[in-house]
């Protein structure tokens, strides 16, 4: 294959998994979400979103990091083995870490069963769709994300029947995985060690702790924000997150395509890394604006009534979301020529900046100043990832 022909495939794949992302992203924020609000109120709405923000927080993240620990490490094995026996340790590990969140915030209305099973199905399919990432074939990602969102529609039909709204995420995943199972042999790898299990194990913890870290930023605004200013804030708060959510989740599936070919790459060049650098300054700055004018109209159709509370965090959700993606995507490249220590070392920078600078906002200015806590956070983040990026370039001239 050319360098050209190449370089279109990887644009084709982008294409691809940004559509295959946003499909179920703007069912869930457009359609399913805001109807679950009207249904249920602002300070349910607000406690559902919490809960939903445990599970991600926990059983997306272990998912998701031995999928990239699965692609790093998948040219090194000979026999099957390891990667199961990984995913046995999560769920046993998710449905302690959930219910204990669960008992924390729970105020009885919805069943720690079904929020268990639920998150279990998450973390199972955030791994098992590495299948494709590992043959680079993204139409069946899309095509996978299109019966995740028809799993969701029919949660959702189910939700209006029953009034359980974990049936949304249980539909899905189900449907998901059925997928899944007749079209990669995953499921049906042994649950036995190797002899790269310690070194495939190590990498998975020290990449499990620095992502949690940087995971807490973006789905535990919600936890620090339903103790300190209630359940009706993180209702607000996610509202005027809308946009960015959206926008912030479709510039993740850049960052996952991003590392299954950096992989693959050699050195980066200082010329190459300048460009890469210039290419997503454009891409934000269009993105930013692009996404308050939208995020406007979105507001006023879908949360009409919290407009005038919405609408003034807009400018600082948009902000942080732009931010958010701008770090993703340049994430994977730190991660494919940097020690995996350098991401507990990063991320615990950032981790401890969200907690004191996002709280100390929040308690003097409220809702926005907690916004506008979040946005200085991400660009301490953004500046230690610049650094980085530019001594990469020097190792590789």
């Amino acid at each position: 294959m050319t360098i050209q022909s190449k370089n279109i495939k990887m644009l084709k794949d982008f294409a691809i998994n940004i559509v295959a992302t946003v499909i179920p992203i703007a069912l869930l924020q457009l359609l399913i979400f805001p109807q679950l609000a009207a249904v249920k109120g602002n300070a349910v709405y607000g406690y559902i979103v919490t809960i939903i923000s445990i599970m991600t927080l926990f059983s997306d993240l272990w998912g998701n990091v031995l999928n990239n620990v699965r692609l790093l490490q998948n040219d090194k094995y000979s026999e099957k083995g390891d990667f199961n026996l990984i995913l046995l340790f999560g769920v046993i590990f998710n449905i302690a870490a959930v219910s204990i969140g669960f008992s924390i915030y729970s105020t009885g209305i919805e069943g720690l069963l079904g929020v268990l099973i639920a998150s279990a199905l998450i973390l199972m399919r955030s791994y098992f769709i590495v299948t494709f990432r590992l043959n680079l074939s993204y139409v069946n990602i899309l095509i996978n994300n299109v019966i995740l969102s028809v799993g969701y529609l029919a949660g959702f039909l189910l939700f209006r029947q029953f009034d359980k709204w974990t049936l949304i995420y249980l539909a899905g995943n189900v449907l998901s995985l059925l997928h899944l199972w007749f079209k990669s042999d995953l499921m049906r790898e042994p649950l036995r060690r190797t002899a790269l299990f310690w070194p495939t194990f190590k990498k998975f913890l020290v990449l499990y702790v620095a992502f949690f870290l940087k995971n807490f930023v973006t789905y535990a605004d919600k936890l620090l924000i339903f103790p300190i200013l209630g359940a009706e804030a993180v209702a607000y708060y996610y509202a005027a997150s809308v946009m960015g959510k959206m926008m912030s989740m479709a510039i993740s599936p850049i960052s996952s395509v991003v590392l299954s070919y950096v992989v693959k790459m050699g050195s980066l060049s200082k010329k190459t890394i300048r460009r890469i650098l210039l290419l997503i300054l454009c891409i934000s700055v269009l993105g930013y604006a692009g996404a308050y004018f939208v995020g406007r109209i979105l507001l006023k159709l879908l949360y009409r009534s919290w407009f005038e509370i919405t609408v003034e965090l807009l400018p600082w959700t948009v902000l942080a979301a732009v931010l958010v993606g701008v770090t993703s995507v340049l994430q994977p490249f730190i991660l494919k020529y940097k020690n995996e220590m350098y991401q507990i070392l990063i991320n615990l920078v950032h981790f401890c900046t969200y907690v004191s600078v996002s709280l100390f906002f929040a308690k003097i200015y409220g809702l926005k100043g907690f916004c506008i806590g979040y946005c200085v956070t991400m660009t301490v983040k953004l500046l230690i990832d610049l650094v980085l990026l530019r001594t990469i370039g020097k190792k590789s001239v």
